[in-house]
């Protein structure tokens, strides 16, 4: 909940920005540096807890690739922290998404092979062959539709070509 607090704030610190809300640039600044340190220091603690409750996944993540992800994830968040005090919001969102992805990445890496504790492997819990492939199928024909229009929604949002009237139209 934290790191989902903490991206909202510096993606919204983003688009205050650029609607030119000053207020709402300021609160929400300093709500993406409060929750940054809070996300932060709730990893800490977490590291602790998983230390031990579950060391053997502690181990996995103070050691080799896991250990990789914990730290850039620590680095990506500290550089976030510093991008929103020096008010650079748009590169800051690249940062903190990337610390967040490197903390799921991290428990991917650390429970590898075992999908969930304590004995299910990925290769286990996968679907027949016959599934597999026609969910690739399905995604891959869905991403034909949906990328496109992203790419398009995205590049209208963050140019300011999508404005919003405040009258309805006829």
């Amino acid at each position: 909940m934290a790191a989902g607090a903490h991206l909202a704030a510096v993606f919204l610190g983003a688009d205050s920005r650029r609607a030119g809300e000053t207020e709402l640039v300021h609160a929400f600044r300093a709500r993406a540096l409060g929750s940054g340190a809070v996300a932060g220091a709730l990893a800490l603690a977490g590291l602790v807890v998983v230390r031990s409750d579950v060391p053997e996944l502690y181990d996995d993540l103070t050691s080799g690739a896991g250990l990789a992800c914990v730290l850039a994830s620590a680095a990506a968040g500290l550089v976030t922290l510093w991008l929103e005090w020096r008010e650079r919001f748009e590169l800051a969102r690249y940062s903190a998404a990337a610390a967040v992805g490197a903390i799921v990445a991290g428990w991917a890496v650390a429970q590898e092979p075992y999908l969930l504790p304590p004995d299910l492997t990925v290769h286990e819990a996968a679907a027949p062959d016959a599934t597999l492939v026609a969910l690739l199928v399905a995604t891959g024909l869905g991403m034909l539709i949906l990328i496109p229009a992203l790419t398009w929604l995205f590049r209208l949002a963050l140019s300011g070509r999508l404005v919003y009237e405040d009258k309805p139209r006829p």
